[in-house]
């Protein structure tokens, strides 16, 4: 008989990185719309200096050098977790597991005001022995809907497992 485990998840959520650097780029984008309007507002106004457009240049210098700075902030950590995943990648193997099982699980609060949603995937693997006779190891993985959907309707997953613990992996896509 196969005993059951629950892997270890690395800690990257390459999802929420990919959101940020998305964000930091639209903020990149305004901000460069908003400095061309600077610069031709201050170019009217060297000819002819008014108050608006010092108020309007004083204002939103800093407003923009902020969400500029904040920009590049967003897209560089986005950056380092899709760095530290990659890094990761390189020292881990690959197996294929099958699917046994899935689940998908949403539960409500006692007044219906919120809900929380698990998915998951159970896992043998056969790089991982749980006795000398059986054929594999059973794991449960907690995935995101997105991977649960991707693999509702196949018998295999392609794991990326750390070769010092092999109950650290992740599963293809994630």
């Amino acid at each position: 008989m196969t005993k059951s485990s629950s892997r270890k998840t690395p800690n990257f959520d390459t999802e929420k990185a990919h959101a940020s650097i998305r964000s930091g780029l639209g903020m990149g984008i305004l901000m460069l719309f908003l400095g061309i309007i600077l610069v031709i507002q201050l170019s009217k106004g060297i000819k002819n200096i008014n108050r608006e457009t010092i108020f309007f240049g004083i204002i939103l210098i800093p407003i923009m050098l902020a969400q500029g700075g904040m920009g590049i902030k967003l897209i560089v950590d986005g950056m380092s977790v899709l760095v530290k995943k990659r890094n990761w990648m390189k020292g881990t193997a690959s197996a294929q597991a099958e699917i046994v099982d899935r689940e998908a699980v949403i539960t409500y609060s006692s007044n219906y005001e919120s809900e929380d949603h698990y998915y998951g995937l159970t896992l043998k693997t056969a790089h991982i022995q749980a006795t000398a006779d059986s054929g594999g190891q059973i794991i449960k993985a907690s995935v995101s809907k997105r991977i649960y959907d991707k693999y509702a309707h196949r018998k295999y997953a392609r794991i990326f497992y750390c070769i010092a613990d092999p109950f650290m992996f992740l599963v293809q896509g994630e």
